[in-house]
């Protein structure tokens, strides 16, 4: 795979963990502040709250590091397909005698 393609995807793959770590952090909180906070309404709201948007912005990284991940690798195929069929384009083709000869 293209050198630059390999860099690329190991930077959106490492975006993507940072998103799903968030996202596992913040539902662990979520949890924390359901079994800890039930009592003190206030701090379970904005417990809740925070928590729920740390997971929006784990789901938002996630899911944009993700397709960007899956493009390059789509992209890494293509050149490996044209690389591995160049030779197969290089091949003269010259027509049958049957064709054109006209009858």
């Amino acid at each position: 795979m293209n050198q630059s393609l390999d860099l690329l995807l190991e930077r959106y793959q490492s975006l993507r963990h940072i998103g799903e770590y968030l996202l596992i952090a913040a539902l662990l909180a979520g949890l924390l502040v359901i079994l800890f906070f039930s009592e003190k309404k206030r701090a379970e709201k904005w417990g809740a709250i925070i928590a729920t948007a740390v997971i929006i912005v784990g789901v938002g990284i996630e899911t944009f590091a993700g397709g960007r991940a899956d493009d390059v690798v789509v992209k890494s195929r293509i050149v490996e397909i044209l690389d591995s069929t160049a030779d197969v384009y290089r091949v003269r083709v010259e027509p049958l005698a049957f064709i054109t000869e006209s009858a």
